[in-house]
Order: C-alpha cells, then sequence, then structure tokens
C-alpha cells in the first residue's frame, strides 16, 4: 500500500510543492493561447476566462519562491 500527497499551489506546474524558474518555463508556452489552442492548458488560466494571458502570468509571477510546507500537504488513502 503506497500514500500519496495532494497540493495545489497554482503556478506550481511540475508538482514539487514550489513555483520556480522551471514552472516558468513550463508556463511560457501557453501564454496568449486560448481555449481550442494546442498550447493552452485550463490549469494555466487563473480566472477560468478560456484563455492564458498576462493576468494569469501575474499570478504565478506573484508565487515565484512561495514553498508548500508540510502542513499544506495531505495525505491520500488509497481506494
Amino acid at each position: 500500500t503506497t500514500n500519496r500527497a495532494f497540493h495545489r499551489l497554482f503556478g506550481d506546474l511540475d508538482g514539487d510543492a514550489d513555483v520556480d524558474t522551471l514552472d516558468l518555463a513550463q508556463f511560457h508556452p501557453a501564454l496568449g493561447s486560448a481555449t481550442g489552442s494546442p498550447n493552452y492548458r485550463w490549469f494555466m488560466d487563473y480566472e477560468s476566462d478560456g484563455d492564458v494571458d498576462l493576468a494569469d502570468w501575474g499570478q504565478v509571477r506573484s508565487r515565484l519562491g512561495k514553498k508548500l510546507g508540510p502542513q499544506w500537504l495531505f495525505a491520500i488513502e488509497p481506494l
């Protein structure tokens, strides 16, 4: 049996509980995309308005350097 951890931090695109330059590099290709575009990623669209624009970039950028502590990581029991 393996327990997994779950967390959510907008801008943490690689799932390592922080927002760093690796996440910014993953965000960049989606910037300027909209629903229907091959580069559009709904999880990068902070305000869910159908595009990844400068407002979304601002939300990611404002979290640059943020890291979740262990109190924010939740264990998920296997089914």
